[in-house]
């Protein structure tokens, strides 16, 4: 183990395109190489003209606004999509400004309390949420731009609420299991306790749309896997379509580059915003059909179905 208590797993690859694994003996990671070229494709870094342009979505109970200038260029298929704080499309990062379904309406705010510590009245609640959310965002651009890269949960997010993991074999951590109400909020809790502490020199955290982006890239410029498996159709690597979700890792057919179950399995909750109601899910499903780059979207305290997410891992 390094100083960071991190060492390279036993089944690693050795080259970086093959999927490089760390491990602290219970969590496990794999690297995501970010050339300056990445970095362009996965952040929108042009300083705006005023401070109205960098604004996040305000909803209508008086929080102060709380403004970006780093934001994501989300990608699709064939194209960029996405837009800046404020708008109404594929963003992030951003708040849910919609009184009646986002994180402003009541529902919302009591899961903000409850799953995610804010306290204070509604205003206050979302102005700290908001901030927290730009403070996050900007610390894992810095760390990516300073170490050209970041780390992705190996597996789907395992263990419990109490005791969230990235483990191999476990039942996943979803939306559907007991203590796990709170539906994305609960899971963006336990991203962040999965890697913590003053004595860590990492950080976890729920994976971000532009990540996931990225990561999809990265698999398909390595040869990991092609276009048409990513983008048209996933279903020969990984449980799509099967009506039985199954444990992390459970086959080997189903991972790429040494990640796992990316393609399907548990659809997976990003942080990516979308209108003023709903959070991005990504990939496939064992109860739907649909290729890894698929984009659906859902209010995130009130999911219909069962949905995990994916840990992301930056360097402090």
């Amino acid at each position: 183990m390094d100083s960071r208590g991190f060492g390279i797993a036993v089944d690693s690859a050795t080259d970086i395109d093959d999927g490089v694994v760390i491990t602290d003996g219970t969590n496990e990671f794999v690297w995501i190489p970010v050339s300056d070229t990445d970095l362009a494709e996965m952040y929108s870094t042009t300083t705006p003209e005023t401070a109205a342009d960098t604004a996040l979505s305000k909803s209508s109970l008086g929080e102060t606004t709380t403004t970006t200038k780093i934001y994501s260029r989300l990608r699709a298929a064939n194209a960029v999509m996405g837009g800046a704080p404020g708008s109404t499309g594929y963003r992030e990062p951003d708040i849910l400004a919609d009184t009646s379904w986002g994180d402003a309406c009541t529902s919302g705010l009591n899961q903000l309390n409850s799953n995610l510590g804010y306290t204070g009245t509604s205003a206050q609640i979302l102005k700290n949420f908001a901030q927290d959310m730009v403070d996050e965002y900007l610390v894992v651009f810095n760390s990516i731009k300073k170490y050209d890269g970041f780390y992705i949960g190996r597996y789907e997010l395992t263990g419990s609420s109490d005791n969230p993991t990235v483990q191999r074999y476990q039942p996943v951590l979803n939306t559907s299991s007991s203590g796990m109400g709170g539906f994305w909020y609960s899971l963006k809790s336990a991203c962040n306790r999965v890697i913590t502490g003053e004595n860590k020199k990492a950080q976890s955290h729920m994976i971000y749309g532009n990540q996931w982006d990225e990561v999809i890239d990265w698999l398909v410029d390595s040869g990991g896997r092609s276009n048409e498996e990513v983008y048209i159709d996933s279903s020969e690597w990984g449980n799509i379509a099967s009506g039985d979700p199954q444990d992390s890792g459970s086959n080997d057919v189903w991972s790429a580059n040494n990640i796992y179950d990316l393609a399907g399995n548990y659809p997976e909750w990003t942080q990516e915003a979308n209108d003023g109601i709903n959070r991005v899910i990504r990939g496939g499903g064992w109860n739907m059909d649909n290729a890894v780059y698929g984009r659906y979207a859902q209010p995130p305290y009130g999911a219909l179905t069962q949905y995990s997410t994916r840990v992301a891992l930056y360097i402090k």
